[in-house]
């Protein structure tokens, strides 16, 4: 091979091993790109999952809302009576409040899905008053820190520090 011919080759070596050198470089930054990428679309997929869980807690809400339901009646003795054919059914609250305090908010679980749940607080009269999503971690005035929402049967629960609400 003739000097010409080498320093050609030795020309041609130097370049190619640039272009490995840029491509490997390149695969690096492909690499960390990539995991980048699929940490923002967990996280984004993570807050999707919790937005759709809300919805899907809110929409349950208001088709419960849409549904007539009895009011709620207390629990009282009917005298009896002669000529009284049968005596008006008790509907019964489902709930189930802390022991030991008459203070405390009143809730009902209006609806629920895995992770969330859509509380209404009741009045003293029975009625609702208004609604609070929660998911466990957070707290319920009266009732503490939310511990877990889970469904037993077809009624979800809500375990709280201080109890559970139906």
């Amino acid at each position: 091979m003739t000097d010409q011919q080498q320093l050609q080759v030795l020309q041609l070596l130097t370049e190619l091993g640039t272009l490995v050198r840029d491509q490997r470089s390149e695969i690096a930054q492909l690499r960390q790109d990539q995991q980048n990428l699929g940490q923002r679309v967990d996280g984004s997929l993570t807050d999707f999952g919790r937005r759709l869980s809300l919805a899907e807690a809110r929409s349950a809400v208001s088709a419960a809302m849409g549904i007539q339901t009895a009011p709620v009646q207390p629990a009282v003795a009917i005298p009896p009576q002669v000529n009284a054919v049968a005596a008006p059914p008790v509907i019964k609250a489902n709930l189930s409040a802390p022991t030991g305090t008459m203070a405390q908010p009143r809730y009902h679980v209006q609806a629920a899905s895995p992770g969330l749940a859509m509380l209404s607080a009741l009045d003293v009269s029975g009625g609702e008053a208004q609604q609070l999503p929660v998911a466990p971690g957070d707290s319920i005035p009266g009732w503490g820190k939310v511990v877990s929402i889970s469904q037993r049967g077809t009624e979800w629960v809500v375990k709280t520090d201080h109890g559970l609400i139906q």
